[in-house]
């Protein structure tokens, strides 16, 4: 599982354009010798870096992605979640032809997750014994029930594995986001989750609505073993909980 998670919330060029940087922060909580329960791991969600942009092309929009991506704490460590709903098809494409390697995710109405797959367009060398050539399966896209990413973010926030770093700049606008985000019942009798006033934004909390099941998706295919792990607290106090300048 890799350490970090970048979400790209795409916008038309007049609305807002999004980054977040997360940190899956692992720690482990003691069990209890009066009640017979072992040690567990509980998995934190610290954003670290917030990027907020208007009036960008995608061209901008995605060399800043590409930018972020190359900083040392990120490269190889990180993976590039981007909301493909609607417009977000595009800057997907132009990330690909900057071997970013997004995963596209879309907001879906469904019930159940659906991963799309296709072939890769380069091709990799066989087994000794057979000498040809061969493609390897790669994720398209995923498409995602928008009731799940909702109860992915509510289940962080009510067992409160969401830090946001103090000091980030757009760390107020995001608080004032998630507290005014909400769902409501459309004409179609289906839930809809925006901005409680249309002043309101709602770029940041799609970020964060997309990390927050990424990471719960990421954190149950993972088996820790005892002594594998340090406590989030001792990272922290080991240097800067931020994405130090640089890349």
């Amino acid at each position: 599982m890799k350490e970090y998670v970048m979400a790209v919330d795409v916008a038309r060029k007049h609305d807002y354009f999004n980054i977040q940087v997360g940190r899956i922060s692992p720690e482990i909580t003691p069990g209890s010798v009066v009640l017979g329960t072992s040690d567990r791991v509980v998995h934190y969600l610290d954003i670290i870096h917030i990027e907020k942009y208007q009036n960008i092309g995608y061209d901008e929009a995605v060399g800043k992605v590409a930018r972020l991506a190359g900083h040392r704490d990120l490269v190889s460590n990180c993976d590039i979640i981007v909301d493909a709903t609607g417009i977000g098809d595009a800057a997907v494409e132009l990330m690909r032809k900057r071997n970013l390697n997004p995963i596209p995710i879309l907001f879906t109405s469904g019930t159940a997750v659906r991963e799309v797959t296709g072939e890769s367009k380069r091709p990799f060398r066989l087994t000794p014994g057979n000498p040809g050539f061969g493609h390897l399966a790669v994720l398209e896209e995923i498409h995602v029930p928008k009731e799940d990413l909702k109860d992915a973010g509510v289940l962080l926030t009510q067992q409160r594995r969401v830090r946001v770093a103090e000091s980030l700049r757009w760390a107020d606008d995001f608080k004032r986001q998630l507290n005014g985000f909400r769902g409501e019942i459309n004409k179609t009798g289906r839930k809809s989750y925006n901005a409680e006033t249309d002043s309101l934004h709602d770029d940041q909390v799609v970020c964060f609505l997309m990390m927050a099941w990424w990471m719960g998706r990421m954190t149950r295919q993972v088996k820790v073993e005892d002594g594998h792990l340090i406590r989030a607290e001792e990272r922290l106090a080991a240097g800067s909980p931020y994405l130090e300048a640089g890349e």
